[in-house]
């Protein structure tokens, strides 16, 4: 079999299945070592029998609506090439925006905690891209922690990982505290696509009834754990932007900047801790 008919076959499987095809190719550029471009280029590259049978096999998988990623192992980030399994959320482009947005407002030396960290890919991303940033990440899963360090470790990333829930026992003082937290009310939970729902995990997806229990914890406990200029990163939902502020206003924090994402969908929002006289 040549490479040409297995694009073929992607494109049929596609069409036949409503999956994108985009997800196909996916799997068979990772399972090739070619990137996207030279998998049209070399259609009449002859594959051996493990090339066919491996991309096979990742079809069956894409068409039982597994995440492309997960069946790779492998997911973008920026620059970053991570290690993703079923333990952890695969990285969304909406959070590169985060971190963008981030990039543009800290300093070279602040101090910062990812909460949530999950594969690492929002704390990686800040200390590769700046890599004099101090930067702290903490995760309530082994096992998602056990994946963040590998590829702390794999991309260089010098990050002080914690295990627990939201903040670190004697948590230090930061500039900046960053999360993408499980924000999916249980009435979204119900309507979201299969390969997410079935596979990603839920509690990085779920924030309870409303969404909101995430942030309303964070909210009352992080103020003090903040320096007098700082401020909390957050990604949310699209429709839970003036909640958020209502419950930020009524603990009593400082200013509130809200961000949409490139899509013009509410998604971020820095929250400053209150000015001291």
């Amino acid at each position: 079999m040549i490479l040409g008919e297995l694009i073929s076959r992607a494109k049929y499987l596609a069409d036949s299945t409503n999956i994108p095809e985009t997800d196909f190719l996916y799997v068979l550029s990772d399972i090739l070592g070619l990137s996207k471009t030279e998998l049209f280029m070399g259609q009449n590259t002859m594959l051996s029998d493990r090339q066919i049978a491996a991309s096979l096999s990742a079809f069956e998988r894409v068409i039982a609506h597994e995440p492309p990623q997960y069946i790779t192992g492998k997911a973008p980030f920026f620059h970053l090439e991570l290690n993703v399994c079923p333990d952890v959320l695969i990285p969304r482009p909406e959070t590169e925006g985060l971190v963008e947005l981030l990039l543009k407002r800290i300093s070279a030396t602040n101090r910062i905690l990812d909460i949530g960290t999950g594969s690492g890919a929002i704390a990686i991303a800040l200390k590769t891209l700046c890599p004099t940033l101090l930067v702290d990440a903490i995760d309530c899963s082994p096992s998602a922690l056990q994946l963040a360090k590998l590829n702390a470790l794999e991309n260089n990333a010098d990050i002080h990982f914690y295990l627990g829930d939201l903040l670190p026992q004697d948590c230090p003082v930061y500039d900046v505290i960053v999360s993408n937290p499980p924000y999916i009310t249980a009435s979204e939970m119900e309507l979201l696509d299969t390969r997410v729902k079935d596979f990603e995990p839920k509690q990085a997806l779920f924030g309870g009834e409303d969404g909101l229990v995430f942030y309303r914890a964070l909210l009352q406990r992080s103020m003090p754990h903040l320096n007098q200029d700082g401020f909390l990163a957050l990604e949310h939902g699209a429709s839970q932007r003036t909640e958020i502020s209502s419950i930020a206003r009524q603990q009593g924090w400082g200013r509130i900047e809200p961000f949409s994402d490139l899509q013009g969908r509410d998604r971020y929002m820095l929250i400053y801790a209150p000015k001291t006289v």
